[in-house]
């Protein structure tokens, strides 16, 4: 038993008076999943508050020949880690109610089969276990949300992803974060099989949420900073997301739950949905523009709905999906980006909520790239979260899972190596900084003078503020024009940026021209080897392409004419783990073959910089592509 077990338990019984309860961890699978199962088991076993015991709920239908149909991974896994219950096939209520019914008196934490889990998350719904003793523990909840008229809002226009709350009947569970079920706080239809899957029979999560409200139980989200999953690759392809949310179809078992027990909608508090209220204020503060709704066509269609289409300054609606070009929304016209300058407008509101603040920079980037001269309002929808993404290099939040922790160590890679290159000083461009954590790793490590340069405002913002350095610089640019004089700088570095450019030639002279006469230039940009197919278009919408190692020097060769190309590779575990990330994106996928890398809860400890290097061997076969005008 490890430390912080026996500390919870101590802290837990001088709270209470009693230990905590045997803590079981119950989850199912089913064909399609097994072969990748052993990789969410393993992240579970290895948790700083390690459970009881690990039940796995498996349907005899499925795997007829029971055991001998396992791969040999879990097989070894249910040795002294894993017991194996078979049952009948009950969906994914085999995930909960078998072990319930065998384990009245037991705290059940339920899992998904089809994520690689971070090894603080038992312990931490174990601590809001012991704060909130009567309340459903979760790693992640929605909360339900009203329209203005007290209508329940559509399933997926509910506010989403929330983190720390105080316990609700509105927050409604989602299995995916991991869900703590105390004793004795489910009510007693909970166990009625006929019920649940004629009600609900594809999403537990609305029945178990019913089961507990009836009951009484509130349920609370633990204080989560990593929002985001680490899915095992491939798992998502066939998954109920695709028939529940896409499809509707939640909407459809929530009613039929609400019709069958009315007296839940009398527990739940009317909380409208604050983003329709902000775009209602922000249109009303508009109406005598003429307005663009850029985005996010489905929550759209749910706000036109609920305020009757009754906003003469919309005049048209932009959506990237190219399917839905030529379509209505009400009363409005479905544009693609390319008919924008035809619609007369003069503002743009981004009604997008996911990676909102990503999103705004990337219009923002088509308007100057297309000269468009429209207004793009502010951020109504910006979230004080800070947004992942492999683009703008966060370490904070690179920490939750493998894939992520890779990614960031690759990025981190490529500053390391341009360190070795800058004296103190040394004057030192860095052009698409990001967040700042690379120019600022730099100045702290060489003491030279970083001034560091980004289109996207949010960005420059977020690296002021963060990180206050008297080497850095920080300043936002437009793209095209970088305003220094010639021959400004010793060292100029780009790193993941090419690829997102579109007139590469002003972008490589504009380099030439800002560095001295004996001064080195680093740029990197992912191997397109690694990441495509043959003839494959970048999966990557913001990249306009990606490069092998003779299109990335055939390119550079247009401005420079002295260059060196290398591959920034690694050991090849990370290789691995890597390749595991982006294959599912590969045009020659293959689900039917499953490729499970060597992961372990350690990869914090167990992978560091020294397991990248770079190489001239094989140039095509690395994680990403260097080139430099000086040899390294």
């Amino acid at each position: 038993m490890k430390d912080s077990k026996k500390n919870l338990s101590l802290e837990y019984q001088q709270k209470y008076g009693k230990q905590i309860p045997e803590v079981i961890i119950s989850m199912t699978t089913y064909p399609r999943r097994i072969n990748t199962l052993a990789m969410c088991i393993k992240s579970l076993i290895n948790q700083t508050f390690p459970a009881d015991r690990i039940v796995l709920q498996l349907a005899e239908t499925e795997f007829p020949n029971k055991e001998k149909d396992l791969p040999e991974e879990l097989i070894q896994l249910t040795k002294d880690k894993v017991d194996i219950e078979w049952g009948e096939n009950t969906r994914p209520y085999k995930k909960l109610v078998p072990t319930l019914i065998k384990y009245p008196n037991s705290i059940i934490i339920t899992f998904d089969d089809d994520v690689i889990y971070r090894t603080t998350i038992v312990e931490d719904l174990i601590k809001s276990y012991i704060k909130y003793p009567d309340c459903i523990s979760c790693g992640r909840s929605h909360q339900i949300t009203f329209n203005t008229k007290g209508i329940l809002h559509s399933y997926k226009h509910w506010n989403t992803t929330l983190s720390s709350n105080e316990p609700s009947f509105n927050n409604f569970f989602t299995g995916v974060g991991g869900v703590l079920y105390p004793p004795n706080s489910l009510h007693k239809d909970i166990f009625n099989k006929n019920l649940f899957l004629s009600l609900a029979p594809n999403n537990d999560d609305i029945w178990f949420w019913a089961m507990a409200t009836l009951n009484k139980s509130r349920t609370v989200t633990i204080d989560n900073k990593y929002l985001e999953f680490c899915y095992i690759p491939g798992s998502q392809e066939d998954s109920l997301f695709n028939i529940n949310v896409i499809n509707n179809d939640n909407d459809r078992q929530l009613k039929n739950v609400f019709d069958h027990y009315p007296t839940l909608l009398n527990q739940i508090a009317k909380i409208p949905q604050t983003d329709f209220n902000n775009l209602e204020k922000l249109l009303n503060e508009t109406e005598k523009d003429n307005v663009v709704l850029w985005g996010a066509s489905m929550f759209l269609e749910e706000f036109l709905k609920e305020y009757d289409c009754n906003f003469k300054n919309i005049v048209g609606i932009i959506d990237s999906n190219s399917n839905r070009k030529g379509l209505k929304l009400g009363e409005y016209q479905i544009f693609s980006p390319e008919d924008l300058t035809k619609l007369n407008a003069n503002k743009i509101i981004l009604t997008i909520k996911n990676n909102h603040e990503e999103r705004h920079a990337d219009v923002k980037q088509y308007l100057l790239k297309n000269n468009i001269n429209i207004s793009l309002l502010e951020d109504y929808f910006a979230s004080p979260k800070k947004i992942k993404t492999a683009e703008r290099l966060m370490p904070e939040l690179y920490q939750s899972n493998v894939y992520d922790y890779i990614l960031f160590l690759k990025h981190k890679f490529a500053y390391f190596l341009a360190s070795k290159y800058i004296k103190s000083e040394d004057h030192v461009l860095e052009i698409g900084c990001g967040e700042g954590y690379g120019a600022n790793f730099l100045a702290e490590n060489t003491g030279a003078f970083i001034q560091a340069i980004d289109i996207n405002t949010n960005a420059i913002t977020n690296a002021q503020k963060q990180y206050i350095h008297k080497n850095v610089n920080f300043k936002t640019y437009d793209g095209k024009n970088i305003d220094y004089e010639d021959n400004s700088f010793d060292v100029i570095i780009s790193f993941q940026v090419i690829e997102h450019i579109e007139n590469t030639t002003e972008y490589l002279k504009n380099i030439k021209r800002l560095l001295k006469p004996n001064g080195i230039f680093l740029i990197t940009t992912p191997s397109r080897t690694y990441r495509l197919a043959d003839n494959q278009k970048p999966w990557n919408p913001y990249h306009i392409r990606e490069y092998n190692s003779n299109t990335l020097t055939k390119d550079i060769k247009n401005v420079f004419d002295n260059i060196n190309t290398y591959s920034i590779t690694s050991i090849k575990e990370i290789l691995d783990i890597e390749f595991e990330r982006v294959r599912p994106n590969r045009s020659d996928y293959n689900n039917d073959v499953t490729i499970i890398p060597n992961i372990t809860n350690d990869f914090l400890e167990r992978y560091t910089l020294k397991d990248f290097y770079i190489t001239q061997d094989l140039l095509d076969s690395g994680l990403d592509l260097l080139v430099s005008n000086k040899p390294l």
